[in-house]
């Protein structure tokens, strides 16, 4: 019982971190017009899943 309830409240928590992640904008420069970071790290913000649907 004590592990179900663990369990839901530590999917709770970590669906709700990713969920904040995806309402922050990826990290861009507006100097140059270009996404800031590594070809991975740009990789990383703008093919991150969303749960809409």
């Amino acid at each position: 019982m004590i592990r179900t309830i663990l369990f839901l409240l530590f999917t709770a928590l970590l669906s709700h971190t990713s969920a904040m992640s995806q309402n922050t904008p990826c990290r861009s420069d507006e100097v140059t017009l270009a996404f800031a970071g590594t070809a991975v790290e740009q990789a990383r913000c703008l093919l991150r899943p969303n749960a809409i649907g």
